[in-house]
């Protein structure tokens, strides 16, 4: 009979040497005084393993058992469809046989030695308890044992169908496409659909005359999500391109299932709630309508603030908004409630503002046909004789040598020219045929002169009819 457990003196010692081989620690079991503990730890060879207590065991005559109970709940070595046989696979699973065997057959003789030295006043389980158990382990023995088979592979279905199996008769059907409408196949999950790449094991048994369904796996289930280079893939047909990626329509969802306060998004750079590091979001694409945007939407908020269904941003330092959008669609900036489809608190800054529709800024009408340049009026220079063009409306025009011309059909009425003359020397403001110049407040016509020094103003009343002021004109 082979030895499957020893007893041990209680000295004061922490470790004693287990001279039984065993498969892997986790196998070790061990009692003191008859109660079962797991305050140990197993080292050293597996042929004699060392097993450390910890505190020591009471001092005690033979009141410290440590027996070997093999794991038989599963095989050592599981062999899959197209997996390399390996001698060493093969001797760890009749390894364990032998063993979950070999314990078995102790539990069996302890049964038997019981129901011929012991009673119900000593404590020992009856023959037949102990005899069940011994059964119970050695199938379940047998099973793992039995598990180690390996399946026959099936192309698909229709391969399975022309089988001519004997009762045991084991396959792996590789595509299993259609395999639920199969009527010789029983025992599927309720909601199973086959599929390529879906392997599907199967076992005959001439009991029911049907194949009986054991188990599924997928093709790659180690790298159904994971790719050789450690990206992770979502809904992307296993070629994630980034460290996290999800593909096309895949919806990223950050919810609560009581309803309560909603989910958060928060990416930080620099670890913690760090200001001075930032992060980066990226959005790239070409397709259209959607290429490259940001679509956000708020909710209505649910309360009586005045900010509820509001979108902020905040940059910086600070955790107070720059800019606001209301739930209305009104745009702030430097405010969290703005009044209007655009109001700024604070100063802003524009070469030019143009306007689609007529508005009145501070008593000035304007319709909207021009830019309007806010709080200065540009130069343009010329140092010889020039007409004047469209693009010189609106500007200040400084004049060194030459005289100026006012064009025809050039000009729409509203157009502003202004003219400074910057050099020694008088010049001419002239104008073309069919275009009329008038000197403000009089009836008179024609060309002016402006003095050095000089500075006049041209206004587009009408269709080529101009009105001149100034100071040094004459």
């Amino acid at each position: 009979m082979a030895t499957t457990s020893q007893t041990y003196n209680g000295d004061g010692s922490t470790a004693f040497t287990f001279n039984v081989p065993v498969m892997q620690y986790s196998d070790v079991k061990a009692s003191i005084g008859g109660v079962e503990t797991t305050a140990f730890t197993v080292s050293g060879p597996y042929a004699t393993p060392i097993v450390t207590f910890t505190p020591a065991p009471p001092t005690g005559t033979g009141n410290i058992e440590i027996r070997r109970e093999t794991n038989n709940d599963s095989i050592q070595a599981n062999f899959q469809s197209g997996s390399a046989l390996r001698a060493s696979d093969f001797n760890d699973n009749f390894t364990q046989f032998q063993y979950v065997t070999q314990e078995a057959q102790n539990q069996s003789d302890l049964a038997l030695t019981n129901s011929r030295e012991g009673d119900s006043n000593v404590g020992f389980k009856s023959a037949i308890t102990v005899a069940n158990e011994a059964k119970t382990t050695a199938t379940a023995a047998n099973t793992a044992v039995s598990a180690a088979l390996p399946y026959a592979v099936v192309a698909n279905n229709a391969a399975l169908n022309a089988l001519t199996p004997s009762n045991g008769s084991r396959v792996e059907v590789q595509d299993s496409s259609t395999l639920q409408n199969n009527g010789n196949v029983a025992g599927l999950p309720s909601t199973f659909t086959g599929a390529i790449g879906l392997f599907v094991r199967l076992e005959y048994l001439s009991s029911n005359s049907k194949w009986n369904f054991v188990d599924y796996r997928s093709t790659d289930p180690d790298n159904r999500y994971l790719n050789a280079v450690g990206n992770v893939g979502i809904n992307n047909n296993n070629t994630p391109q980034t460290t996290l990626s999800f593909g096309t329509g895949s919806v990223i969802g950050l919810d609560t299932s009581d309803g309560s306060d909603g989910g958060y998004l928060y990416i930080a750079g620099g670890g913690g709630n760090s200001t001075d590091r930032g992060s980066v979001i990226t959005l790239t694409g070409n397709e259209l309508p959607l290429a490259g945007s940001v679509n956000i939407s708020a909710g209505t908020g649910g309360g009586t603030d005045s900010t509820a269904g509001s979108i902020f941003l905040s940059t910086g330092a600070t955790t107070t908004p720059r800019l606001s959008v209301a739930g209305d669609g009104k745009v702030g900036i430097g405010t969290l409630t703005p009044g209007t489809k655009l109001e700024v608190n604070g100063t802003i800054t524009a070469n030019a503002i143009s306007l689609s529709t007529p508005v009145n800024i501070n008593g000035v009408a304007f319709d909207g046909s021009a830019d309007i340049n806010v709080g200065r009026l540009p130069q343009r220079s010329y140092s010889s004789a020039f007409s004047l063009s469209k693009n010189d409306a609106g500007h200040h025009i400084k004049v060194y040598l030459g005289d100026v011309t006012v064009p025809k059909d050039i000009f729409s009425i509203g157009d502003v020219v202004s003219i400074y003359n910057s050099g020694s020397a008088n010049r001419l403001i002239k104008y073309t045929n069919s275009t009329t110049l008038r000197l403000a407040g009089t009836s008179l016509t024609g060309q002016r002169t402006l003095a050095s020094k000089g500075f006049c103003t041209i206004l587009c009343v009408n269709t080529n009819d101009f009105i001149i002021f100034g100071y040094g004109l004459s």
